[in-house]
């Protein structure tokens, strides 16, 4: 290779780690101009072209011409086998990580991937003895020891995963990925024990809720601990664990099964971590001809089709857990609940948290998502929203009647009102001679106007409201922390605090003096929203600054626990916050110490819902009625 190639290949490598694809790409062709048959120049080109998402005919190519062209480099054999990998073709992939690994001496990226394109084909043995060789080696490899670990974990040989994890937090303590296998373990013994003594997994009065959520939203966990209480039988599906605090809904809901889809995702980074070579181990499909009759007659749309295959691993894990009734939390849950009560003959209800087509991060695909919406929605047993303002929408869209299930905290109305607390100013160091007006949420950016409400507080006139932001970073805090100590906040009047357990939430939230809910209607979805944190600061004994959406009226002004003030622009959110801190928030205080209880979990919305499920019985399910494939609803009749 002449050095101006070089010059090229290590330009187009720095612009490609800075993310400038298109001087990038420029480099590679400037390259490829001056050595047409260098293997290099092909294998930048195949991977860049991989990572930029353009399809496998554009970059596939490229990648097997330089594997052609150079059989002694395990990083081109590599390259070509992740290429293969994408493309699904797995005996492909891995022939191209064997040359690969024999080429470099048991490299450990190669063996890596080697063992999940092993996996990707049932080769579990051969995936095995593949990541032990590299470990005899290399024994202080976290990494291959992490996977070994969770392959042991795939096929249920927990003693082993644990061992491995034991050795790995033996020297590395802050290896969080090992602690929370080890938590994923326990979790999973325990939801094993409970299935075990379960006196009859196909009981029609039992429930399988599916969810999409990482952190599963505590409408479903108080739903299915309700049940629970009320002799159901329940299972939660739910997504991946997220990344912090895995196993916070597990620990705060310990009575319930909560089984996690993803977990059965194996993966390694490559391309320096831009891009990551998964594999799913789904289990085949039972009666798979009964299954994609079902397939046409629920979901007509190849579109559609496409949407569900996309969450294939929640239709193969309902599938494992039969049930009376099939429940899906929010729209793209809805054809894996449809799926599975057609195979099973069950019962399908949708509880609808949010009106879903609505909201502006799937406007891509809004016109998609209703015309799915409309043709699946009738089809369920029972529909439930969360305000009438859905209610109203749910009749005027499908032509259904939907039931209203609030989304009011868990606890105990024994000890109403909610004790005040000092959590938050202990744990931020907030003076007590300031106010705290408290936030409680996701902290993302540009759709929940958290923007306006931190620029707000340079612009207020009081000078002795704190302003704190609590909850997870779901896309965005990191810009606004850095909006607060640009604007010379951050730790003055501005302050940021991590999610805490939803067991402790109440506890953080009676420590704050105010609540704020600043949303702007950025979609129908917003404009009509009336989200988690309203009723717990009603339960908390929280006056409310929230902003005059239709629904947050209905609740704040019209009770007279708050203020609903337009919060369009940060001088609104400055004026708002000065008017309401200046107001008599006392009046507001002893409204809410009045209406509180009614917004309590446990005495109404609790049993609302057992109600709705227990007269789910009254008629046969809607699908089983309609398709020869679903005899159970019969067999219970008899």
């Amino acid at each position: 290779m002449n050095s101006n190639v070089t010059a090229d290949l290590v330009a187009a490598d720095s612009f490609a780690r800075e993310g400038h694809w298109a001087e990038a790409l420029g480099a590679l062709k400037g390259a490829y101009a001056k050595a047409p048959g260098d293997p290099e120049v092909h294998s930048r080109t195949g991977s860049y072209l991989l990572r930029l998402g353009y399809p496998p005919e554009q970059w596939l190519p490229f990648l097997e011409k330089a594997a052609a062209m150079s059989t002694s480099s395990a990083a081109i054999q590599m390259q070509l086998g992740l290429g293969y990998a994408v493309t699904r073709k797995p005996e492909l992939a891995s022939e191209a990580f064997r040359r690969a690994l024999a080429l470099d001496n048991c490299p450990t990226q190669a063996a890596r991937l080697l063992a999940l394109a092993l996996i990707q084909t049932a080769h579990y043995e051969d995936a095995r003895e593949t990541l032990r060789e590299v470990l005899r080696s290399h024994p202080d490899d976290w990494d291959i020891c992490l996977l070994l670990g969770k392959t042991y974990e795939l096929e249920g040989d927990f003693d082993s995963a644990r061992f491995l994890y034991l050795k790995i937090l033996e020297t590395r303590a802050d290896n969080s990925e090992a602690g929370a296998s080890l938590r994923r373990i326990s979790m999973r013994e325990k939801s094993s024990k409970r299935e075990k003594s379960s006196p009859d997994r196909s009981n029609p009065r039992s429930v399988v809720m599916l969810v999409e959520d990482r952190r599963i939203d505590r409408r479903v966990l108080d739903e299915a601990r309700s049940l629970l209480e009320a002799g159901w039988e329940v299972t939660v599906i739910g997504g991946e664990p997220p990344d912090d605090n895995p196993y916070w809904d597990e620990e705060c809901y310990p009575d319930l099964r909560i089984v996690r889809v993803n977990e059965r995702m194996l993966s390694v980074p490559c391309f320096d971590g831009a891009f990551r070579y998964d594999v799913r181990c789904d289990r085949g499909t039972p009666d798979s001809a009964r299954v994609n009759e079902h397939v046409k007659a629920i979901l007509p749309d190849p579109l559609w089709r496409r949407f569900f295959v996309e969450r294939r691993g929640y239709f193969m894990e309902a599938l494992e857990h039969p049930a009376g009734v099939y429940v899906a939390h929010d729209l793209p849950q809805l054809p894996v609940a449809l799926m599975a009560a057609m195979y099973h003959g069950s019962y399908v209800v949708y509880d609808s948290h949010e009106l879903y087509p609505e909201q502006s991060f799937v406007r891509k695909s809004k016109e998609m998502l209703s015309a799915m919406e409309t043709h699946l929605a009738p089809r369920a047993d029972a529909v439930i929203v969360v305000n009438q303002s859905m209610t109203d929408e749910m009749k005027l869209r499908y032509g259904i009647d939907s039931e209203v299930i609030l989304n009011c905290p868990s606890f105990d109305p024994r000890l109403l009102p909610v004790r005040r607390t000092n959590k938050l100013r202990e744990s931020l160091g907030i003076p007590e001679s300031m106010q705290i007006l408290l936030y409680q949420g996701n902290i993302v950016s540009k759709i929940r106007n958290l923007e306006n409400v931190i620029r707000a507080m340079t612009l207020i006139r009081r000078s002795d409201v704190a302003l704190v932001l609590m909850g997870p970073d779901n896309g965005g805090g990191r810009d606004l922390v850095g909006l607060a100590a640009e604007s010379q906040l951050l730790g003055r009047t501005v302050f940021f605090h991590p999610a805490v357990k939803q067991s402790e939430l109440l506890g953080y939230t009676a420590s704050a003096d105010a609540g704020l809910i600043p949303y702007t209607p950025v979609d129908w979805n917003t404009k009509f929203c009336t989200p988690n944190k309203l009723y717990e600061f009603i339960v908390a004994g929280l006056p409310i600054l929230a902003n005059d959406l239709p629904e947050l009226i209905r609740f704040v002004e019209t009770l007279g626990i708050g203020a609903n003030l337009p919060m369009g622009s940060a001088e609104e959110v400055a004026q708002a916050i000065d008017s309401f801190f200046a107001a008599d928030r006392e009046r507001f205080r002893r409204t809410l110490a009045e209406v509180s209880e009614r917004f309590v979990w446990q005495n109404g919305e609790g049993r609302r819902i057992v109600g709705i499920y227990d007269g789910l019985t009254n008629t046969p399910p809607r699908l089983g009625a309609r398709t020869p494939f679903a005899p159970a609803y019969a067999e219970r009749e008899t």
